[in-house]
């Protein structure tokens, strides 16, 4: 009498395998909507884009300053000089603006490019 042996899975163990894995999957995708990480995640590299930003454009104004130092002729103003080196960089210059010494990068850039005075107050987004 021979018997039939069959070796590998079955029909049924590879669906409850499958359902399994659904299970464990929604739960991961259920778990991360709740702890906002790719909310925080979006936010990180805001503020990195930002710092990043500020950072050359700050080198940009030191070099103007120089420049500035060495040739008290020059015609060029701050902003200009600042925007066209970030420019020239490929940085997007849409939300950064130069007020007098500073540098100013995320929202309050707009409020300065739209002529308000904010004084001694500057806040870095």
């Amino acid at each position: 009498m021979r018997r039939n042996e069959k070796k590998g899975m079955s029909l049924i163990v590879l669906v409850i395998t499958i359902i399994i894995m659904i299970i464990l999957a929604s739960a991961i995708i259920l778990s991360l909507n709740d702890t906002n990480i790719i909310g925080r995640a979006e936010e990180a590299r805001t503020l990195s884009d930002n710092t990043n930003k500020r950072q050359a454009a700050n080198i940009a104004l030191g070099e103007y300053l120089l420049e500035k130092e060495l040739n008290p002729n020059i015609e060029q103003t701050a902003e200009q000089f600042v925007m066209e080196k970030l420019a020239a960089q490929g940085i997007d210059t849409t939300n950064i603006a130069v007020a007098g010494n500073k540098v100013i990068v995320g929202s309050g850039a707009s409020a300065i490019k739209q002529g308000v005075n904010i004084g001694e107050y500057v806040v870095y987004y």
